[in-house]
């Protein structure tokens, strides 16, 4: 039975016109004059699906059949099918679309294995030459060290480049082997409409010969892409010169404005790169300036390293190399530092075979010594930092005559030697030489381990804390690692304190003992309270509230005495309780290990009157200690919950926005794996439409089992 297709006798006449020329004895010569490709566009359910089932009915009629093949797809239909396409518009790659194109064929005709060889050929070397470099990076391998050649690093880097021309070839070798002329369809093309797609399929059609026809249809028009129009790429120039010049003092707009910032920069990727790369620069460097929002950082540092994808300058990637390194060593956040670092190995993957010849010419560029000194330490195996660092230590230290001497020398380096990675260096000898000579070198260690210390990186950090690991326990080391190890934005440098207090733990002595309990208080929730009743515990409670300077056995008993009123939430109690502990909370001197209890269990109780104390005590703690701010979001998240099972909701934006903002912006990740929950369970109560924007937006849907997580999530609690 025909689809009912009312009206588009324009559109359907003018395909039929563009088949009989197709079928026609002079169609094959390359001036052939005829429309090759159709576009459609328009809102849901205006007609082009419709449209489309019928223009591919016409392909079959009498006198077309037996000269024209088609093949239909529809990108909603294999969104369905396929979680590859079910991760966000711009997260869909280019080799998925293409794949599937490909898979479509071979399902459609018998012939494809001769003419996709070369296609499925590349395809192959593509998966091969992924398994090499994940089992390197699993294996700690240097990638240098595999020896790939010249084609595998660039089908690694630029698969699409590769696959795109071979799968044109493909179609161009099955339409002459078939002696048929083809139609293609593509339906709800919006599904895998980014740049970077779009780009892919562009490059299939302008591979394949004239006697193939595109007929594509979606929700946008797709002759006037962003990305192709002068009037918006100067729009959003304007918009990214407004921003750099003026940041939003409110929150909530500051939010929206770095989304649309994020947008246009992703936006303006494939115009001029010399401009781009000055605008984006500028979201980075000087770190002073950098601009405040991850989300952006990490989009302008992950497009600086997309130039590569464009034929642009060795210019104007050595003009971004600084900026992408100082990123990497110094921002507070892992996903931008984790961009900075992909970015980073494109470059240099691109500018090391221009000068890998001249490493010892005057002439070499400082940026590629840089790009190429930052990229083997970041890549390094142990050994091999370890040599790195030898081999820049300055000679005065290795001409020292005496430990005592080399001791002093390292102090003199670790404290006002320019170059970090010397300092790095220095740090590491420092520790190698141990106890007693490098005892002079405590207190200068503690300063290069303190995280507010700005003549400092994450490196050198690193070293101090290993080294402070290897000197005599004392106080003031275990005390600076628990400070590091609580308040360090970079993870590697918090291991490595939490290590180092491990190894000084298990020494018995008064030492060891603080600095297990520095340990154990990284999670007070998992202590065990003395047996005691509620009402004793109310009683401590108020007792400890006011004291400013509390001692290590007053801030057992107030973790103790919060675990027990918040386990045994008595509606008798209940206010009371709550009561009591706000009049912690709001001690501004709080030891953090007695916030966190103390918000771990007023978000148990689930009492409003906490709300606002719990609101504002997060203001207060927004940069510091991880671990309060960890428990004091998982409280609010749990409170929340609990009152809006209540139907108390007169807070509920302000929480979420609270949230949000942490869950884009705090540079810990542990803080950041309680917000997400803590938004989850606000959104399973509420079906609140701005937690549900924040969980479609901000979790890594690239990761296929959050992608799988979050899709089997929203079939459950669906938007209402």
């Amino acid at each position: 039975m025909s689809t009912l297709c009312i009206g588009r006798n324009k559109e359907k006449q003018e395909f039929r016109d563009v088949l009989d020329k197709l079928i026609s004895s002079d169609s094959n010569e390359s001036n052939s004059n005829y429309r090759r490709i159709f576009l459609f566009d328009g809102y849901g359910g205006t007609g082009k699906t419709t449209l489309l089932k019928k223009l591919q009915e016409i392909t079959t009629e009498e006198k077309y059949a037996g000269q024209i093949n088609s093949i239909f797809i529809d990108w909603q239909e294999e969104k369905n099918k396929n979680i590859r396409l079910r991760l966000g518009t711009e997260n869909i790659q280019p080799t998925t679309i293409l794949d599937i194109v490909f898979e479509k064929f071979s399902k459609s005709f018998d012939l494809y294995k001769d003419c996709f060889k070369k296609y499925e050929e590349n395809k192959t070397l593509l998966q091969k030459t992924r398994e090499k470099i994940e089992k390197a990076e699993e294996s700690s391998i240097e990638l240098k060290q595999l020896n790939l050649n010249q084609l595998e690093w660039y089908i690694y880097y630029q698969p699409e480049e590769l696959l795109a021309p071979e799968l044109s070839d493909g179609i161009n070798k099955l339409v002459k082997e078939q002696h048929k002329s083809l139609v293609i369809f593509f339906d709800t093309y919006e599904i895998i409409g980014s740049r970077k797609c779009e780009d892919a399929v562009r490059s299939v059609i302008r591979g394949t010969n004239e006697t193939i026809i595109w007929v594509i249809a979606g929700r946008f028009n797709l002759a006037k892409n962003t990305w192709r129009n002068e009037e918006v790429k100067l729009a959003l120039f304007d918009i990214l010169e407004k921003e750099l010049k003026n940041h939003s003092a409110d929150k909530k707009a500051e939010a929206a404005n770095s989304d649309i910032v994020k947008a246009a920069i992703k936006s303006l990727a494939g115009y001029d790169p010399g401009l781009e790369v000055k605008q984006l620069i500028k979201f980075l460097w000087p770190l002073e300036k950098k601009h405040s929002d991850r989300f952006v950082r990490e989009t302008a540092v992950r497009e600086l390293g997309n130039m590569t994808d464009s034929n642009v300058s060795k210019e104007i990637l050595l003009r971004a190399v600084e900026p992408i390194v100082q990123t990497l060593r110094k921002d507070d956040i892992s996903q931008v530092r984790d961009a900075a670092k992909e970015s980073l190995q494109q470059i240099y993957f691109v500018l090391d075979p221009i000068y890998k010849d001249k490493l010892n010419s005057p002439e070499l560029p400082p940026e590629f010594i840089l790009a190429k000194n930052t990229w083997e330490r970041e890549n390094s195996k142990e050994e091999e930092v370890n040599k790195f660092y030898q081999n820049i230590l300055p000679s005065e230290v290795k001409l020292a005559s005496n430990k005592s001497q080399m001791a002093e020398l390292l102090t003199k380096f670790l404290h006002n030697h320019k170059d970090l990675d010397v300092r790095a260096a220095v740090a590491r000898e420092l520790g190698q030489q141990g106890s007693p000579a490098a005892d002079t070198a405590i207190q200068k260690l503690i300063d290069a381990l303190d995280y507010s210390n700005k003549n400092s990186d994450r490196y050198l950090r690193e070293e101090a804390a290993k080294a402070l690991s290897k000197l005599t326990p004392r106080v003031n080391i275990v005390d600076a690692l628990n400070k590091s190890n609580r308040q360090d934005v970079i993870s590697s440098v918090r291991q490595a304190a939490e290590e180092a207090l491990e190894s000084i733990a298990g020494k018995d002595n008064s030492i060891g003992k603080r600095a297990q309990r520095y340990l154990d208080l990284m999670d007070p929730g998992k202590r065990q309270p003395q047996e005691t009743s509620v009402e004793n515990s109310i009683i401590t409670l108020e007792t400890l509230s006011n004291i400013g300077n509390l001692s290590d056995e007053q801030v057992d008993k107030l973790i103790e005495a919060a675990q027990i009123v918040g386990n045994h939430p008595e509606p008798k109690f209940i206010n009371d309780a709550t009561q009591k502990l706000i009049k912690v909370l709001e001690n501004k001197k709080q030891d953090p290990s007695v916030v966190a209890a103390v918000a771990n269990s007023l978000g148990k109780i689930g009492n409003f009157p906490a709300l606002e104390c719990l609101l504002s005590k997060l203001e207060d703690i927004k940069s510091g200690d991880r671990v309060a701010r960890q428990f004091v979001v998982t409280g609010l998240g749990n409170l929340q919950s609990k009152l809006s099972q209540e139907g108390q909701n007169a807070k509920l934006e302000t929480v979420i926005d609270t949230l949000i903002d942490m869950w884009r912006n705090d540079a810990i990740s542990s803080v950041l794996n309680a917000v997400e929950p803590a938004i989850r369970e606000i959104y399973k109560t509420t079906s609140n439409s701005i937690a549900y924007r924040a969980l479609k937006r901000y979790p890594d849907y690239e990761k296929e089992d959050v992608a799988e997580f979050y899709e089997e999530f929203f079939k459950e609690f669906p938007l209402n």
